[in-house]
């Protein structure tokens, strides 16, 4: 995770495993503890933006495809350490 420079929020760096991530999407975030069929550690939340990195640079985009790595905007609250996101 990648703090603002408000350091306030943070962003979640993630890799595109298969398909695309778009702005706005719906994801379900599944934290370190989760276990099929209990919800303790499982949240729902839509990704406000999306960066790629290009050396120093984050550069805003609307969407990602599989094999990048992205900065997403919006999920911070549901991730502790690392998580498997998927779309909801």
């Amino acid at each position: 995770m990648y703090h603002t420079k408000d350091y306030k929020t943070f962003y979640v760096l993630g890799r595109i495993l298969s398909g695309t991530i778009k702005k706005n999407d719906r994801l379900r975030i599944m934290g370190e503890n989760y276990m099929p069929g209990d919800e303790e550690d499982l949240f729902v939340r839509n990704v406000t933006k999306l960066y790629i990195l290009q050396g120093r640079y984050r550069i805003e985009v609307g969407s990602v495809s599989a094999g990048n790595l992205v900065l997403m905007e919006g999920i911070d609250q549901a991730v502790t350490k690392t998580a498997t996101i998927t779309h909801a």
